[in-house]
């Protein structure tokens, strides 16, 4: 299978659920929900550096070409008055063990870039001939658009 062109919208309800399934994959995550927003999207429960710490964190989706890049742009964290970027360091860390073996993905600082042929040959056996032009987040889902390259 091969895709050229695309207009994908994914409602909220369901991306929410696939991002919360993903974080359930991740041990040291505990009551993980998820968010869409205007800006980005929200996700928020415990993360467990040494003690559980209660967490909320803004990523912003951006596309470019060939890579879907989801970046960190706000984290809070609420025990000890510990500011997001304590902690932001130790998330990003957690997410590249466990995303290091997929391929097309790896941890640039605080970015997850996100090589989108490759994850959809390795996920679904679909080859990608278009070029992504854009990921937008709203209340309301997500619009993914591929354009003919």
């Amino acid at each position: 299978m091969q895709i050229f062109s695309l207009h994908l919208f994914i409602p909220a309800h369901e991306a929410q659920a696939h991002v919360k399934k993903a974080l359930a994959q991740i041990s040291a995550l505990q009551d993980a929900e998820a968010e869409l927003t205007d800006n980005g999207v929200i996700t928020r429960g415990k993360v467990n550096l040494g003690l559980a710490l209660p967490f909320e964190a803004l990523w912003q989706v951006t596309a470019s070409a060939t890579e879907i890049i989801v970046t960190l742009s706000h984290l809070k964290a609420s025990m000890f008055g510990m500011g997001g970027d304590a902690m932001a360091e130790g998330l990003m860390k957690l997410l590249a063990k466990k995303l290091e073996s997929i391929a097309g993905v790896r941890i640039a600082g605080r970015a997850i870039h996100a090589e989108t042929a490759a994850l959809l040959k390795q996920q679904f056996n679909i080859e990608l001939r278009g070029v992504l032009r854009e990921v937008k987040i709203s209340r309301e889902g997500i619009l993914i658009r591929v354009e003919p390259s």
